[in-house]
């Protein structure tokens, strides 16, 4: 009898294993900078990703000189090694610490949203930004009911240390494949269900829709629920302040997406305009400032009908690494 393969563990897992063993026992005046010269070293590696986020930057920022987006490229790989730094932190004895260095600003566009919902329930838009592990684990900590929709990866050990950072900070978890029941009771139950719709959606899951002027396919899912609803979509992002560790999160007024109706062509065009409008806000954060958002993300995979793919293939060392590894 053939026995269940084993879950696959690659290489990013790996190394992820590796940083937080010797992440875990530091103080957070040692780990972060340690995160931010890891993740500043990987970059000039030419590790995995480097590449994308360097397509990404000169898709997005055509207009800026090479300089410029090699100093953005290193910032944000810094902010990531830091980020990630602050989530293994926060398992241990300084969750206390790196929660209070954190203030919010906008609290009252979040509350104004909860109480024209239905349940008080909703989505908060958010994107890979600034320490974003970090933000869903103050919303948990400050008393909301917080609900964390994810991508499920094809690296198990990966998938469990991401989904176990976000229980042990008090989010329920849901996976992306059976993310639309489970959302639909959370936003009736008042739950805010946080929803990172900063990548690729696959064909079959998305529509197109300007980001950075370029055709994105975007997760439609989150629109067309909350217009249906009747619920917000409220825009939050947490932006690093400096390399001390603080931050501040800025909660945006709600959205003003239209309620889908009309005939089937219209509903489409209304849904086409809400999933633009946030994708709009998504931008917006960004471009506020480009070295806190995740470059890696291979955002422009999927193409219109016709269009020439966007992004390199996967070369050198690290690509080796990656299967050996496994």
């Amino acid at each position: 009898m053939n026995q269940p393969a084993a879950p696959r563990t690659g290489l990013v897992a790996w190394l992820a294993r590796g940083f937080i063993a010797a992440t875990r026992g530091l103080s957070p005046e040692r780990a972060l900078p340690a995160g931010a010269a890891i993740g500043r070293a990987w970059a000039r590696l030419g590790g995995p990703r480097v590449d994308v986020a360097r397509t990404n930057l000169e898709l997005c920022f055509p207009e800026r000189d090479r300089a410029w987006r090699e100093d953005t490229l290193l910032a944000s790989f810094a902010n990531l090694g830091r980020s990630l730094a602050e989530v293994v932190l926060l398992q241990g004895r300084h969750r206390a610490s790196l929660l209070e260095r954190v203030s919010i600003e906008g609290l009252e566009h979040l509350e104004a949203a909860r109480k024209a919902s239905p349940a008080g329930g909703g989505f908060i838009l958010t994107a890979h930004f600034g320490s974003w592990e970090l933000g869903g684990a103050v919303f948990a900590d400050r008393g909301y009911p917080m609900t964390s929709v994810h991508r499920a990866r094809g690296d198990q050990g990966l998938e469990q240390l991401v989904t176990s950072w976000r229980e042990s900070s008090g989010q329920q978890v849901v996976p992306l494949g059976a993310a639309g029941i489970s959302v639909l009771r959370a936003v009736r139950r008042g739950r805010l269900v946080m929803m990172l719709i900063d990548q690729n959606a696959r064909r079959d899951e998305g529509l197109f829709a300007p980001f950075f002027g370029i055709p994105a396919s975007t997760r439609f899912g989150p629109a067309h629920l909350a217009a249906q609803l009747g619920v917000p979509v409220i825009p939050a992002f947490i932006h690093r302040v400096g390399e001390t560790g603080e931050h501040i999160g800025r909660i945006h007024p709600a959205l003003e997406l239209q309620p889908e109706s009309g005939s089937e062509e219209t509903q489409a065009r209304i849904l086409a305009e809400n999933v633009s409008a946030m994708n709009r806000a998504l931008e917006d954060a960004v471009r506020a400032d480009p070295t806190q958002w995740v470059w890696t993300h291979r955002r422009f995979r999927t193409r219109p009908a016709g269009q020439a793919r966007l992004y390199p293939e996967r070369t050198g060392l690290f690509r080796r690494l990656r299967h050996t590894v496994r």
